[in-house]
């Protein structure tokens, strides 16, 4: 049963326009936060290990232990106070995608954790499940900033062309994340990130460019993205057999 049957709801009418897959982090400055086991929000205690700190930051992406629901959650803007839960979200989820493939196994620990949290992308209910997800999935894809993103645009066949990444289903969802790491377990991430970008570029390429512009929107970046990794990983010391 997909997400435990909770439905997932499209929060906005897709039109085709051009819109970001999820919410640019805050710049927050340099304080950070955790929350202990009462729900306290605390300054980050020394002599944390790797695990437990990855623990807590996961704990952070939670703004109450409430159920999440399906009324929207009002995004912080910048003004807002650094000790604000949604803030603090915001900040935990950056620093788990800094530990990359390391925070997968306790993201995916939360994979059914429905406490409310904030939107990571336009989809409903805002839980710390779906948070997860979006931390491994944004991290996977490594989308550049200057891919232009939408629900659909048009194509070689017509207009309003559902988008890869953007629309589920995709390469994986909420649901067959788990196994597709797992399938991957030898790898780092940046081939997991090769991978991805190879299939979403394929998908780009069956949409086709039809006007002028496209493949600068839509494929170019993707291209240059592409092959930066390549030369990383080129570079990477390799493995012992």
């Amino acid at each position: 049963m997909a997400r435990a049957g909770i439905l997932r709801a499209c929060v906005v009418v897709a039109t085709g326009l051009a819109c970001s897959a999820e919410e640019p982090p805050l710049e927050l400055g340099e304080r950070d936060y955790v929350s202990d086991r009462s729900g306290q929000v605390t300054a980050v205690r020394a002599g944390m290990s790797q695990a437990e700190t990855i623990d807590a930051l996961i704990d952070d992406l939670a703004i109450s232990n409430q159920r999440a629901g399906y009324s929207p959650i009002s995004a912080p803007q910048r003004a807002t106070p650094e000790t604000d839960r949604r803030v603090i979200a915001r900040r935990a989820a950056t620093q788990l995608a800094a530990y990359g493939k390391t925070a997968f196994p306790a993201l995916r620990r939360h994979m059914s954790d429905h406490r409310q949290s904030v939107a990571f992308r336009r989809v409903m209910p805002n839980d710390v499940s779906d948070a997860c997800f979006c931390i491994m999935r944004n991290q996977i894809f490594n989308l550049p900033k200057d891919y232009v993103g939408s629900f659909y645009r048009d194509g070689v066949d017509g207009p309003m062309q559902s988008r890869p990444f953007f629309l589920e289903p995709t390469l994986f969802d909420h649901d067959t994340i788990g196994a597709w790491i797992d399938a991957r377990a030898n790898r780092s991430l940046t081939e997991m990130q090769i991978e991805a970008l190879n299939w979403l570029i394929d998908e780009e390429k069956k949409i086709g460019f039809p006007e002028p512009g496209d493949r600068e929107d839509f494929l170019d970046p993707l291209v240059r993205r592409l092959e930066a990794l390549k030369a990383e990983s080129a570079s990477a010391p390799k493995k012992p057999d």
